[in-house]
């Protein structure tokens, strides 16, 4: 007999999604208005005039027009752990709630047996001892 494969199909590769996370600059990421425009800055530090003390790596475009699209764009960068981490959880949730069911189909189904067995034994019973 196999066994079930309980986890949950997801419609994300979860691990291509934690790779990607994993591979990009540490955090947290902040998004900082230049008045031109908005840039990804890294960690919480900045200088006295309130300058980010690190950007993104030069090379990966960080100018961006609006703010909402920087502070989503900078909030990934700890949302998509922590997204990974909790479908990670209830991935766990779900094998366990499965086997859980499967566990009671099963014992359901041994009471249904054993009351049909009864059953049976009564109806013969009565049968030979009207």
């Amino acid at each position: 007999m196999s066994i079930p494969d309980y986890r949950p199909h997801l419609l994300v590769d979860l691990e291509a999604v934690r790779a990607r996370a994993e591979a990009a600059t540490g955090g947290p990421w902040r998004a900082w208005d230049r008045g031109v425009g908005w840039h990804i800055t890294v960690g919480d530090e900045s200088d006295e005039f309130g300058r980010p003390e690190r950007l993104l790596p030069e090379g990966d475009r960080t100018d961006i027009a609006l703010e909402a699209d920087a502070e989503f764009i900078a909030a990934a960068r700890t949302d998509v752990p922590a997204l990974v981490r909790e479908v990670e959880r209830l991935s766990e949730i779900i094998v366990v709630l499965y086997r859980v069911r499967d566990e009671m189909a099963r014992k359901l189904n041994d009471e249904q047996l054993a009351h049909a067995k009864t059953m049976d034994n009564f109806e013969a019973h009565c049968e030979t001892h009207p």
